[in-house]
């Protein structure tokens, strides 16, 4: 496989299921969040985990009908700068935001669950 198609492999897993150098992927930081803890804000108007939840699930499914990760293993090195199909954004760009797009709410969704439990 192309290193570089490898490269977009690691990141992709990295940030949703696989252990990883920054810690807990997303996955992992939803796990054993009660409904009633994911359903807590901060304050009004703030988000709260289930919103976060949400909408990386959403943008999960938006670039999934785009590329789904055993398409991203298939590609050959010359694809990575081809859109993605209904996309401006060439396919690397595509799997490295989605990857980055993890990794960002789980932060936040780590930053809730030590609010909720002080």
């Amino acid at each position: 496989m192309d290193g570089r198609v490898r490269l977009l492999l690691d990141v992709f897993d990295q940030a949703y299921t696989a252990p990883a150098w920054h810690g807990t992927p997303l996955k992992g930081t939803i796990r054993g969040v009660s409904a009633r803890e994911a359903l807590w804000r901060p304050a009004r108007k703030r988000h709260c985990i289930w919103d976060l939840v949400l909408h990386t699930a959403y943008w999960k499914c938006k670039v999934r009908r785009r590329l789904l990760r055993r398409a991203i293993a298939g590609l050959r090195p010359a694809e990575l700068s081809h859109r993605a199909w209904h996309s401006k954004w060439p396919v690397k760009a595509e799997i490295y935001g989605i990857a980055s797009h993890d990794l960002y709410h789980a932060g936040q969704v780590q930053i809730l669950k030590r609010l909720i439990r002080s």
